[in-house]
């Protein structure tokens, strides 16, 4: 499977001189989604097996702090669903079902999620459900 990941999103009061607003934006707009090259990351997150572990670490501009992930999920067309879960330290951020539809959009949420050091470290784990399988649900988060 494979995650198209298009920016995060986030929220905050931007520091004088860390980001330029559109000249359009109203002052107290949220600021713009930033793509995750701009974060220095793979726009592209593919997990391995019906089961799957990737970690990232994304920087966040000074005075920031993200909300959520946004991409696409693309997997192979046996895949009838799932979930994507997102963990900080072995902690449960979220937990997101993936659409069965191709291409489907997907959005991570991040709420909770604490920043150190102008960066953000996290893992997202799949759990792919497939055509013809029996497979038992995520186990519940260890702590929260």
């Amino acid at each position: 499977m494979s995650l198209l990941l298009a920016g995060l999103l986030l929220a905050g009061i931007v520091s004088t001189g860390a980001l330029t607003a559109p000249a359009t934006a109203a002052p107290g707009d949220p600021p713009p989604p930033l793509s995750m090259r701009e974060l220095g990351s793979s726009p592209t997150v593919s997990f391995p097996g019906q089961q799957g572990e990737v970690s990232l670490s994304l920087a966040v501009p000074p005075g920031l702090i993200p909300t959520e992930i946004r991409g696409t999920a693309q997997f192979p067309t046996f895949v009838t669903g799932g979930t994507v879960d997102v963990l900080q330290e072995g902690r449960l951020i979220s937990r997101t079902p993936i659409d069965a539809a191709v291409n489907s959009p997907i959005a991570l949420s991040l709420r909770g999620i604490r920043v150190e050091r102008n960066a953000v470290d996290l893992v997202l784990r799949t759990y792919l459900r497939t055509a013809g399988s029996r497979t038992r649900p995520p186990p519940g988060p260890s702590s929260c």
